[in-house]
């Protein structure tokens, strides 16, 4: 079964391509279900950085607030199960031309045409991945899904990037609770 999400998510990546934004999934045949409370866990298999007990915190107060402000309550025996991961991996990016004045490659139109110089390679690494969004029924069906995109550039932390990420993703969830 967990394949089955894993497809979906690949697939919501790649038709979203680079633009980085919100994707959603809403189970429309479980819509007229009335749904009133929901508790927050989290799978084993999640990758988390080392600062994880601050992070997991974060993340738990933003989705909780946000299903709070839709109307659900929180429950130790919920109609609802809401659980994330994130997904990162290192990628790097390689750039090269030829010195020219001010440091600049000369690929970018600056410098000599006939540099004595060798050319000039940068390369930068940086993190990039994927925060997902499940909440799934009593029964451990799909109800609604979503996931966004994020570069974590390097001055930057993932610590820093994930609440923001998180914040978008629970703005875009379409549930409400029942009456």
């Amino acid at each position: 079964m967990k394949s089955y999400y894993t497809i979906w998510l690949i697939i919501g990546l790649a038709l979203g391509g680079c633009s980085e934004q919100v994707l959603t999934f809403y189970n429309q045949s479980l819509a007229n279900e009335a749904y009133r409370s929901f508790t927050v866990t989290v799978p084993e298999d999640t990758e988390m950085p080392p600062q994880a007990a601050l992070l997991d915190k974060q993340l738990r107060d933003i989705i909780t607030t946000a299903l709070l402000n839709k109307g659900f309550a929180e429950s130790a025996l919920p109609d609802l199960y809401v659980s994330y991961f994130v997904s990162t991996q290192t990628t790097s990016e390689t750039t090269s031309g030829r010195p020219g004045p001010y440091g600049y490659p000369y690929s970018y139109g600056y410098g000599y045409p006939y540099s004595p110089y060798d050319y000039n390679t940068t390369t930068r690494e940086y993190k990039t991945g994927v925060l997902v969004i499940e909440i799934k029924n009593a029964a451990g069906k799909l109800v609604w899904q979503g996931s966004k995109a994020f570069k974590v550039r390097s001055k930057e932390t993932l610590a820093a990037v994930l609440p923001a990420v998180c914040q978008e993703i629970m703005a875009a969830c379409s549930l409400q609770a029942a009456q």
